[in-house]
């Protein structure tokens, strides 16, 4: 007899999906449903398999194939064909033999598929182990069924069975309700479709789970679990009846507050505003009677989104969240891949409540049976898992093996259990104070791995560790441009003679004596009158400015109005080819060749300035167009200069390369660790610096010994062995892997960070083959680094958070800026006795997103705001959208559409 149709209805989305994977990938066995049930009695066979003869009249659901040569749609057949095999294995002697062969059974139908044009889409396997115990293996695709049918299709099989068992007739009503809901979601699509498109119009796309992995994934491609693993914790006792007597006074239900321990890991993890997790709703919340009992895929997988952005407390994000899901549950139809927008999916992680437990190895509501195992595979790399039975609640992290230890997974099931705990015990708190680090973890990432103090000459400034190179090497090289070159005592007297110079010249303008943190401006080109010029400033008790002489005019007039600097240095001949000038009665010019300040006393002057006045100012990028000088004190420098010596082993023998300009602060890094222990310092010419051949021959005919070089240059410059380099410091951006590959060979090679505001370096890092180039280091010595969140809170290794810095190399701030040093430089939280006695008592916020790695070494991410790097150095966007302004309106869209890419990339 021809088998008629009885109906053809659209797919679901979640059949879509499972239809069209089959159709993919049709050797993946991930929507095989199984279900193995142990029958403690006489089975007769004969009847139960009427029974399921009566079950598939029933239920149109099993009665169902699918079609999809137009597009993808349910065929519902008027009957159904029962496939099963029968197997007797009670000859086996032990359990151990008879477990194994049902074992292999379930293997090997596993490895069967579906001919999904042909109805059912389920299979049965009887195994008798005696006469009276059987095992039914049911086999389907998940098409068809959802775990909210289970116990009814099972109640109905036993009733079945039972009355043929007995001789009472039967009356098979048909379910309906199954029916029904195809029709009603075929009229209800538009309405469901405007209130999605509400939901979703804010969120840019799905969280990043890769810091809750151990192994990166990615995400994009990514589709199926290749190595299923699953942990589980078990909430009961004391703890289970706190959080039912927590959900009935509050008025959420266990279901929202699992979803809210869960969306809470996954926002901290993923350092975002939102998380959104996929969530498993039953479907079986539309207006149609009998839907409670009906048997067919009603469940759908959409997203859940909940948005962090204001600290509500936890009770009042709780009821959010349930207020999120009745939506919902109302609107449960929906078409998810009408949902995604592009390629990529709304979300990594699935999550799932269960309120029709049948547990492994309880009795059920059918008489006599049990459940043996059920096998269901999903095809995203996390997912969780909850459900109550018996006064225990558990929560089951699934996961892909191949990306996710079991310790890990472990690791993430004690923090769910550690914010249930804050949940139940401190709901007023607000969100953003859960924590999630246990106390071994706090003291690890706050004081282990800031455990950095190290003995330096905190009675010293900068100018006198140099003179004490005078005494130890005076006839070393100190300095070299190009065919000239100074001892360490010719520089010492030379700047010695231009430091009363300039104390008598200020005087002589201003009518006053100079006194510590005076700023004195210095507009040189690179010679050797630059560092003449700066240790001059510093030995007469003053603080130096660096101006480039070929910054624009309007900045050269900002930067002397904003410092107030009654002197500037420079040389005759700066200005000859340039359209810029300086005030003329400020200059004290100071070329060596015409000797304008060698009538003065070479000696020593007596000490002007203290370890905690000002060294130097330096002007950064600024937001509003205008810069900002950041003002760094000796001892800090000092500070700096002693690492490098521990770091680089810095000692008499040493040739450093001074390639910086003087306005960027890798300048002092390079000045002062050569002239604070006796190295000679080399300085690359303004051609030698611009063209990547010369500067290659310069490092090369020098034997330069240590070199601190952009990342962007040094991918373009040529590499020679015979280049004598000991160490080599890369800095200011991230430098590809191949090219730290390459100059790694041979040399040491050091990637180091820092911000200007925490005088030059805050890590180091000493690259090996193969290693993350994005790998910053460690804090150098006294020094600290704490990673935090939107709201200050600290992040658990791995997190992305903003890296704030405190300790010795802190600069006091912005100068004549007090509202940008107080909005950056905070109050530090986590000082100890210890550092508020020597004085670390603020932080610095970077806006540079960084996350620990396990080995207590950093890892950098970008930025959270509108900093880009040049060739190494930090300039705002809004800075150079000024300065285009002024030359054409339509030119400051460019940085409207870097400042998008720039964000897009810190995503």
């Amino acid at each position: 007899m021809k088998n008629s149709i009885s109906g053809i209805y659209p797919a679901s989305s979640l059949q879509q999906g499972f239809i069209y994977h089959a159709i993919s990938q049709p050797d993946d066995d991930a929507y095989r449903v199984q279900l193995l049930l142990d029958y403690h009695d006489e089975l007769d066979v004969d009847k139960y398999l009427q029974a399921w003869e009566y079950c598939i009249r029933k239920y149109p659901i099993l009665r169902t194939s699918f079609n999809w040569e137009e597009e993808l749609v349910q065929v519902v057949y008027n009957r159904g064909d029962l496939e099963y095999e029968l197997h007797d294995i009670s000859e086996l002697k032990t359990q151990l033999a008879r477990d194994e062969k049902i074992k292999s059974i379930q293997l090997l139908d596993r490895g069967h598929g579906f001919d999904l044009t042909k109805p059912s889409l389920f299979r049965l396997h009887i195994i008798k182990q005696s006469e009276t115990l059987y095992t039914i293996l049911k086999t389907d695709h998940h098409s068809i069924g959802d775990g909210w049918s289970g116990p009814a299709l099972l109640k109905s099989l036993d009733s079945y069975y039972e009355s043929l068992i007995v001789g009472d007739s039967i009356d098979v009503k048909e379910d309906v309700a199954y029916l029904e809901t195809q029709e009603y979601i075929y009229t209800h699509k538009s309405v469901v479709s405007n209130y999605w498109d509400g939901i979703l119009s804010e969120v840019e796309g799905a969280n990043d789970i890769n810091a809750l992995l151990s192994n990166p994934i990615d995400l994009t491609s990514y589709r199926i679990v290749g190595n299923p693993g699953s942990n589980a914790i078990e909430i009961k006792g004391s703890v289970y009846e706190e959080l039912k007597s927590f959900s009935q006074r509050e008025g959420v239900t266990i279901n929202v507050i699992v979803q809210f321990i869960w969306h809470k890991l996954l926002q901290v993890y993923s350092s975002s505003p939102h998380s959104i997790v996929g969530t498993t709703v039953s479907g079986r919340d539309l207006p149609i009677e009998g839907i409670e009992e009906s048997v067919g895929l009603f469940i759908n997988t959409l997203p859940l989104v909940v948005n962090w952005d204001n600290d509500n407390s936890i009770l009042s994000q709780l009821h959010d969240i349930q207020k999120q899901i009745t939506g919902l549950n109302s609107n449960s139809f929906a078409d998810l891949s009408k949902l995604q927008k592009g390629e990529g999916r709304l979300f990594h992680s699935l999550f799932g409540f269960e309120n029709y437990p049948m547990p492994k190895g309880t009795s059920s509501e059918v008489s006599k049976l049990s459940i043996r195992d059920a096998i269901e595979k999903v095809d995203y790399p996390l997912s969780i898992k909850a459900y109550e039975y018996s006064d225990v609640l558990t929560i089951e992290l699934q996961y892909d093996g191949d990306y996710l230890t079991e310790e890990k997974a472990n690791s993430h099931l004690v923090r769910l259990e550690d914010i249930l705990d804050q949940v139940i015990n401190t709901p007023d708190q607000l969100h953003s104070k859960i924590s999630l680090l246990n106390s071994s973890e706090y003291d690890q990432v706050i004081h282990q791995w800031n455990s950095t103090d190290v003995d330096y000459p905190r009675d010293k400034t900068i100018y006198e560790m140099f003179e004490s190179q005078v005494e130890n090497v005076p006839d070393n090289i100190a300095l070299v441009y190009e065919d000239k070159e100074l001892t360490y005592n010719e520089l010492n007297e030379r700047s010695n003679e231009l430091a009363r110079h300039i104390r008598s010249s200020y005087k002589e303008r201003t009518g006053n004596d100079l006194k510590p943190d005076t700023l004195i401006a210095l507009c040189l080109d690179r010679s050797l009158e630059m560092i003449i010029g700066i240790l001059g400033v510093l030995k007469a008790g003053g603080a130096y400015v660096p101006i480039d002489p070929d910054y624009p005019q309007d900045r050269i007039d900002y930067i002397l109005e904003d410092t107030e600097a009654a002197l500037v240095l420079s040389q005759r001949g700066v200005f000859k080819d340039r359209s810029t000038s300086l005030p003329e009665d400020r200059v004290v010019y100071i070329d060596l060749i015409e000797g304008f300040y060698q009538k003065e006393q070479p000696s020593n002057l007596p000490r002007y300035s203290r370890p905690t006045d000002l060294a130097y100012v330096i002007y950064t990028s600024g937001t509003t167009g205008k810069p900002k000088g950041v003002m760094v004190e000796h001892s800090s420098v000092v500070n700096l200069v002693f690492m490098q010596k521990e770091a680089f082993k810095l000692d008499t023998n040493f040739k450093v390369l001074q390639y910086a300009s003087l306005v960027f602060d890798a300048s002092v890094w390079e000045i002062f660790s050569a002239l604070s222990f006796g190295s000679s310092l080399l300085i690359a010419s303004k051609n030698v610096k611009e063209d990547t051949q010369l500067l290659s021959d310069y490092i090369e005919r020098h034997q330069i010994t240590i070199a601190t070089i952009p990342p962007a240059l040094l991918g373009v410059m040529k590499y020679k062995k015979q280049f004598n380099l000991k160490t080599l410091i890369v800095a200011g951006e991230i430098t590809s892997s191949d090219v730290m590959k390459k100059w790694s060979v041979g040399r040491t090679l050091i990637n180091a960070y820092g911000p200007t505001e925490n005088t030059v370096c805050t890590t180091i890092y000493n690259y090996l083959l193969e290693d993350l180039n994005t790998n910053i280091g460690s804090p150098i010595s006294n020094t600290r680094v704490y990673v935090l969140d939107k709201f200050k809170q600290v992040v658990p290794i791995g997190v992305i958070g903003e890296l704030y810095i405190g300790g010795a190399g802190l600069s006091r701030g912005y100068l004549n800026n007090p509202n940008l040093t107080e909005e950056r430089f905070i109050e530090n939280p986590f000082a100890t006795d210890e550092d508020r006695e020597k004085g670390y008592t603020r932080l610095y916020r970077t806006g540079d997103l960084v996350r620990w790695l396990s080995d207590g070494n950093l890892e950098y991410i970008g930025r959270n705001d509108d900093q880009v790097k040049i060739r190494g150095y930090r300039i705002e966007l809004g800075e150079i959208e000024y300065a285009l302004r002024s030359i054409g309106r339509n030119h400051s869209e460019l940085c409207y559409s870097q400042r998008a890419r720039n964000r897009n990339r810190n995503n």
